[in-house]
């Protein structure tokens, strides 16, 4: 008997294969490439309710390629619930998260990893962890929550603020407030703004760690389930091909990374986070060096609550290919994409972005 791998079997194999036909594996599943569906599913989080559908198209993607699938789920903390003294529980959880992927993954012995994930603290965690890992990994977000109308004007997660304020000073009435309060996440996926987890987000797909379009897509687009379909199958192939994850995430994956959020205004939350990896991947990066790779991109584009630019504003100006192609010359156009490819190509087929919203050079 031979693994997939085209290695011997090793006997001494037994007690986990018996378990794992225990919970409804077959021998030929077992032969395959075992690849971790690691989901951040919750009841509590908008930003994280569509990925128990999203995990399931993933993981039939997995079997049409001939892996096999294995689903656990880490913490999910939303950072906009988490108040007053929720708060102190919010940054730990992203420690608490890497970890506890980078011990499941490795107690199982699985070969490629999809990182289903979307908000602050998690899709941060979850990179600390693929970099630690440094398996076969694709990453994929739930898409961004349908912003709300009202009186003809968009309203975010991020506009909730400044009705508090009014709120609070008297000038709108209480049941005008409680009925924003109940409209304004007209839906679940993350908040539809730039903060840090479409920041995050966003830079996934900048660094080709995430399919285009996944951060910035409406997260009940039909579109999202045959995206999650396609990363299923091709992280099949990149576990075949043995491509790691510092195949793509490495030192100009990184430098891309970040003169986009540079360009898109994101979060400055993201900068603590990539100085957490750039560590982990024995990479000097301090704020100087920050400022040294940013500082020849300038701002070409601003969303909530930077601006009155919504994240679906975003992907139908062109979305992060869009951005990028504005600042082409800037990037490392050799750098290869997860779901295949280099970002180069990628770009030539990208068609300019809507100047409206993403500012030319």
């Amino acid at each position: 008997m031979t693994s997939h791998r085209g290695e011997p079997e090793n006997i001494t194999d037994a007690y986990y294969r018996c378990l794992m036909h225990a919970v409804g594996y077959r021998q030929k599943d077992l032969d395959k490439p075992q690849i971790a569906v690691v989901n951040s599913w919750t009841d509590v989080n908008p930003g994280h309710l569509p990925l128990k559908d999203l995990s399931q198209r993933v993981k039939e993607g997995i079997w049409s390629a001939g892996g096999a699938p294995g689903e656990f789920n880490v913490p999910a903390p939303c950072d906009g619930m988490a108040q007053g003294p929720g708060q102190r529980y919010i940054l730990p959880q992203r420690d608490l998260i890497a970890a506890s992927i980078e011990a499941m993954v490795n107690a199982h012995g699985f070969e490629g990893l999809v990182m289903l994930g979307s908000c602050d603290k998690i899709i941060p965690g979850m990179l600390m962890a693929a970099i630690r890992l440094n398996l076969p990994t694709i990453f994929l977000t739930a898409g961004a929550m349908l912003p709300c109308r009202i009186d003809g004007r968009t309203k975010v997660t991020s506009d909730l603020k400044e009705a508090i304020g009014k709120a609070g000073r008297q000038d709108i009435d209480m049941p005008t407030f409680l009925n924003w309060q109940e409209r304004y996440c007209a839906t679940s996926g993350t908040c539809s703004m730039m903060g840090t987890a479409n920041t995050m987000g966003c830079f996934l797909e900048a660094v080709g760690l995430a399919p285009f379009g996944s951060a910035t897509m409406l997260t009940f687009d039909a579109a999202k389930h045959r995206q999650a379909r396609d990363v299923g199958e091709r992280i099949v192939g990149l576990t075949r091909q043995g491509l790691r994850m510092d195949t793509f995430l490495n030192r100009t994956g990184l430098e891309n990374g970040l003169k986009f959020i540079s360009a898109s205004g994101g979060s400055t939350n993201a900068i603590l986070h990539l100085m957490a990896c750039a560590r982990l991947m024995n990479l000097k990066l301090d704020l100087r060096k920050v400022e040294e790779i940013q500082s020849a991109v300038p701002v070409l584009a601003k969303f909530k609550p930077s601006s009155a630019y919504n994240i679906t504003d975003f992907h139908e100006a062109g979305g992060v290919p869009g951005l990028q192609k504005a600042i082409a010359d800037y990037l490392y156009l050799d750098a290869p994409l997860c779901m295949g490819g280099i970002l180069g190509e990628a770009l030539d087929m990208t068609p300019p972005p809507d100047e409206t919203i993403i500012q030319p050079f």
